[in-house]
């Protein structure tokens, strides 16, 4: 099986070393480097519909990269995440995960992911934690990861709460119950959303069950209004 490592800088990349025979997936474009003992090619993930489905209703690629180490010889390949931050390698079989949009960058061929309903519909169209239909993780093997940022595993215990702003949600084990609220505790549709204004924080998710969750330290879209912010100042 593949070996996937990180190399740890300023900006990490991932680093997937291929026996002969192995073949990993990853996010289109995320590829840096290859040398001469793999191959890519494009492939549609779980068929048309959930291509088009990912495309549609969150932030992935419709094609994701087949790379292969069918050359006879082993290989290796160099990925990086769109965004600057952390990078976390997961094990997927025992355990599996839903990802945010825009998290996902490789796994090992025996990972698959499919398409499912985001449980909370308020969230999906308000609330940025995988859009309208989340990405869930099938089989056995690696998994990398990345985050806006710094990237924190954060591990959820029977008996307690963990709440995360939505945009800084990563992943989080399927074996975890969630739900999306706003930040406020006030009582009344009302006062939630002048708590809301004046507090800053939006929408928030509930965890709770046993699993992990995977924040980053980041937001990209407060940081995307960030930059519009600059650029219609010095219009």
């Amino acid at each position: 099986m593949s070996n996937f490592t990180v190399l740890d800088g300023r900006d990490p990349l991932l680093v997937v070393d291929l026996l002969p025979g192995d073949s990993v997936v990853a996010e289109s474009n995320a590829m840096v480097m290859s040398d001469g003992g793999v191959s890519l090619e494009g492939k549609l993930q779980g068929g048309l519909m959930s291509s088009l489905a990912r495309r549609l209703f969150s932030e992935e690629s419709i094609f994701q990269q087949l790379i292969k180490a069918d050359k006879g010889k082993a290989g290796q390949v160099f990925l990086a995440p769109p965004l600057p931050g952390d990078i976390e390698i997961v094990d997927v079989g025992e355990r599996q995960f839903y990802l945010n949009s825009g998290c996902y960058i490789a796994s090992d061929a025996s990972v698959s992911t499919s398409q499912r309903l985001n449980n909370s519909v308020l969230g999906a169209f308000f609330g940025n934690t995988g859009g309208i239909v989340v990405m869930r993780t099938e089989g056995q093997g690696k998994l990398a990861l990345c985050g806006f940022g710094q990237v924190l595993r954060v591990d959820v215990t029977p008996g307690e709460e963990i709440i995360v702003d939505n945009g800084h949600v990563v992943a989080w084990q399927t074996s975890l119950d969630y739900r999306v609220s706003t930040a406020s505790s006030k009582r009344g549709l009302f006062g939630r959303m002048i708590s809301t204004a004046m507090s800053g924080e939006c929408l928030v998710t509930k965890f709770s069950g046993t699993g992990h969750v995977y924040i980053s330290s980041r937001n990209q879209l407060a940081f995307e209004d960030y930059i519009r912010t600059l650029s219609a100042n010095n219009a």
